[in-house]
């Protein structure tokens, strides 16, 4: 038997609806930094072998809510 396929449309339907906990929304975020290889500028740093000063110039990084997060290029993606 297949597993049904959720699009992010689902996702955003059922957020819309309250029919997603606070902590499923936090594990959703987290299983999307996980496919990234993405964190906070430190752990890309370490992940990828740069220093901080290296991520955060060289990388983009983004300002969410306060917590900055790097997000390193496709081809430093590791599998998780």
């Amino acid at each position: 038997m297949e597993k049904p396929v959720i699009t992010c449309g689902d996702v955003a339907i059922a957020l819309e609806a309250g029919n997603i906990s606070h902590i499923d929304k936090v594990q959703i975020i987290a299983l999307c930094l996980a496919y990234l290889n993405a964190g906070s500028i430190t752990f890309v740093a370490n992940q990828i072998n740069l220093s901080y000063n290296g991520v955060g110039k060289h990388r983009q990084v983004l300002d969410i809510n306060g917590l900055k997060i790097a997000i390193p290029n496709e081809n430093e993606v590791t599998e998780i």
